[in-house]
């Protein structure tokens, strides 16, 4: 195998902690895409500067995530647990990153923004239970992103119009 710096290089070479490019296009694309889209469509230049969105791409990540891991890790042929679990922060800071976010500030609005599902969750504000991200992850997984990407917005959208009334609710008070 070629190695460049010491580091194998070549088709089969996943660097450690990275997920395979079909883990990327199947957890992190997606949603990014459909998110991207959301903020977009909300009036935001960058998802991460739209906090609603950005929740919304948590949740679809966490997801797909727990499907992949689920049906794939059973198999072993997903990646490991940690490297699945950074996934997710790793998109994140990407997002902001691309949003010009200093990147002092990016582990902090990362923590924030875990905060943030956090309490909206417990608070049934962001559902456990998401058959429509099911039917996406069957979409993913069974080759048909054009549904499977349907899905991821109509979830995306559904989240952020929950956390837009929740909001709304919270100022009346």
């Amino acid at each position: 195998m070629e190695q460049v710096n010491g580091t194998p290089q070549g088709p089969d070479h996943q660097p450690d902690g990275a997920l395979t490019p079909l883990e990327y296009n199947t957890l992190i694309g997606p949603p990014l895409k459909v998110c991207a889209a959301l903020a977009a469509s909300r009036g935001d230049q960058w998802l991460a500067t739209d906090m609603p969105s950005m929740l919304a791409l948590m949740h679809l990540v966490k997801g797909l995530r727990a499907h992949y891991a689920d049906e794939w890790g059973a198999l072993g042929a997903a990646s490991d647990a940690d490297t699945l679990q950074q996934a997710l922060p790793a998109a994140l800071a990407m997002v902001m990153k691309e949003a010009d976010f200093a990147p002092e500030s990016v582990p902090e609005c990362i923590d924030a923004l875990d905060r943030a599902y956090q309490q909206l969750r417990s608070s049934e504000i962001i559902p456990e239970q998401e058959p429509m991200l099911t039917a996406a992850w069957r979409g993913l997984s069974g080759g048909d992103a054009v549904t499977a990407e349907t899905l991821l917005g109509a979830v995306a959208g559904n989240v952020v119009s929950a956390i837009d009334d929740w909001e709304r609710g919270q100022t009346l008070q």
